[in-house]
C-alpha cells in the first residue's frame, strides 16, 4: 500500500515537537483541516480546497525539514509546491517582508490564516507555560490573523456561506 501524504508528512516531523511541546504533525494537521474548512466556507472549487489542504499539511516542510522541492513535488502537484514555496519563510526575509509576500496570493492567505490561527492559540500551552511573553506572542499572531481575515473579506465581499 502506498504511503499517503499525511503519513509521509507525519514521518518527516516524527521527532519534532511544536512550541507547546506537542507532536509537530498536530500543527500541520490543524492547519490543513482548518484551511480546507475555510476554503469550503468560501465556496472555492474542490481543486482549490484540496490544494489548500495539501499545502496546509506541507507548509513547514521546506522551512523546517530537509525535504527538497523535488521530493515535495514527487508527493504533490506543481500548484501545491508553488503554494508551499510562497508560504516558506526565507531566513533572509524579515517576517514582515515574508508576510507581505503572502498577501497577494488568495490561497496562500487561507493557509496562512489557518497557520496563524493555530499559532495564536494560547490554550495550546499548559497553564504554567502561559507567560506574559507567550501571551504577547499570541497577541501578535492575533493581529496578523485580523489582517489576513480583512484581506479575505475584501476579496470575497464579506460573503462567506
Amino acid at each position: 500500500m502506498e504511503e499517503t501524504l499525511e503519513q509521509w508528512v507525519r514521518s518527516k516531523f516524527a521527532d519534532r515537537k511544536d512550541h507547546a511541546g506537542k507532536p509537530y504533525y498536530g500543527h500541520c494537521d490543524f492547519v490543513a483541516n482548518f484551511a480546507r474548512q475555510y476554503a469550503r466556507a468560501l465556496d472555492l472549487p474542490d481543486a482549490e480546497v484540496d490544494m489548500v489542504y495539501q499545502a496546509g499539511l506541507c507548509h513547514d516542510l521546506l522551512e523546517d525539514t530537509d525535504v527538497s522541492e523535488m521530493e515535495l513535488l514527487s508527493r504533490t502537484s506543481t500548484d501545491v509546491l508553488e503554494l508551499v514555496k510562497v508560504l516558506t519563510h526565507q531566513p533572509s526575509d524579515s517576517y514582515e517582508a515574508y508576510f507581505e509576500k503572502i498577501l497577494p496570493d488568495r490561497l496562500a492567505v487561507i493557509v496562512k490564516l489557518a497557520d496563524t490561527t493555530h499559532n495564536a492559540m494560547v490554550t495550546r500551552f499548559d497553564e504554567a507555560e502561559r507567560t506574559e511573553a507567550l501571551k504577547d506572542d499570541c497577541l501578535a499572531y492575533s493581529r496578523r490573523l485580523l489582517r489576513l481575515q480583512h484581506r479575505i473579506m475584501a476579496w470575497y465581499g464579506g460573503h462567506i456561506s
